[in-house]
């Protein structure tokens, strides 16, 4: 067994554990105390999901320190633990207002 396989967890499929997704929306509150941020986003095709308002978890690596309810951003999230967590965030100076 490789190490790769060792470290997926043995409840998931792999390819569940590895998809990443990306959205584009605008921030409309910040939670710092609870390292969440609530997003009004485009369509998620991929999961299916029609444009709404939600809170997302951060990945301890998302700093919030930078943003502010209004931003415009693209962001990269997985399933995690139950619910959806975003990796990345960053500027989306193009596309549709969500």
């Amino acid at each position: 067994m490789s190490e790769a396989d060792e470290a997926a967890p043995a409840d998931k499929p792999k390819d569940e554990a590895a998809t990443q997704f990306v959205g584009h929306g605008l921030i409309t509150a910040l939670a710092p105390k609870k390292h969440e941020v609530t997003l009004r986003h485009q369509p998620i095709p991929a999961l299916g999901w029609p444009a709404m308002e939600m809170p997302f978890r951060l990945d301890p690596s998302v700093a919030l320190d930078k943003w502010e309810s209004g931003d415009r951003v693209m962001f990269h999230f997985e399933k995690h633990d139950g619910g959806y967590v975003i990796t990345m965030l960053m500027p989306d100076r193009g596309g549709e207002q969500p």
